[in-house]
């Protein structure tokens, strides 16, 4: 079991709009490249 309020609840109190700002921050084009998998030769 998850308790997903307390990640929620870092975007906002209200349910629906913390779930509508998780999914565009969740959304958005980045840099990371931590999980990239480059092949090196």
């Amino acid at each position: 079991m998850v308790d997903i309020d307390f990640g929620l609840d870092l975007f906002s109190v209200d349910r629906q709009k913390a779930k509508e700002l998780f999914d565009k921050y969740m959304n958005q084009n980045n840099k990371d490249q931590c999980l990239d998998d480059e092949e090196k030769i």
